[in-house]
């Protein structure tokens, strides 16, 4: 089954109406309240990072799957404000983005950062934890696209965080992520000028 695919656009109205159609998925599919829930939270986790895209953008949001698995999915064609952005880090003590917190908060950075340029995703700066260059697992680039996955980080980070210290903060954020102890897999990648969202779920 595929739910309806409703539009979302950082209004409460919109966010409200794509968690309906969340839980229209579990009703459809017969599943118990545990289930129920856990698609809820889930599709919250999703919203969080839609109200905190910064620029215009509207994006299209659906559940789809059966009673054993299920994807959440986000897509967008994005066209956000690089230069506006860098200019309020630059002006900001840290001259990092604080917005950016927690693993929502870093998956909601890199949509926006694919959204914006397809080079920016190479060149990104890997000192948010987020993802680095390619040859260490965290982005891998191809000629069709790009994609991030939360299996990769977590294994890079379980891989490299004995020998750097300053990665133990990202994995100490990843244990407390409601998103990374929920989900099976996250997946955002890029293709053609669409960004995806992707989160997996075993029912």
């Amino acid at each position: 089954m595929e739910t309806n695919r409703m539009i979302v656009d950082g209004t409460e109205e919109k966010i409200d109406a794509a968690l309906s159609e969340a839980e229209r998925f579990a009703e459809y599919q017969g599943l118990d309240d545990k289930a129920a829930r856990r698609i809820r939270l889930l599709a919250e986790e999703m919203m969080g990072m839609v109200r905190g895209i910064t620029g215009d953008f509207t994006a299209y949001f659906w559940v789809e799957g059966t009673k054993e698995k299920c994807s959440l999915r986000l897509r967008a064609k994005t066209k956000l404000d690089l230069n506006k952005r860098e200019e309020l880090i630059k002006s900001s003590t840290s001259k990092k983005n604080s917005a950016y917190k927690g693993l929502g908060g870093k998956i909601r950075e890199l949509f926006e950062i694919m959204g914006e340029s397809y080079n920016d995703v190479v060149k990104y700066d890997p000192s948010v934890g987020m993802y680095s260059a390619p040859s260490e697992g965290m982005v891998f680039i191809s000629q069709g696209g790009s994609d991030w996955s939360l299996s990769r980080y977590r294994q890079v980070l379980s891989d490299q965080k004995e020998e750097d210290e300053s990665l133990n903060k990202e994995w100490d954020a990843l244990e407390r992520s409601v998103l990374a102890k929920l989900a099976d897999e996250v997946k955002v990648g890029i293709k053609d000028g669409t960004v995806d969202v992707v989160v997996e779920k075993k029912l």
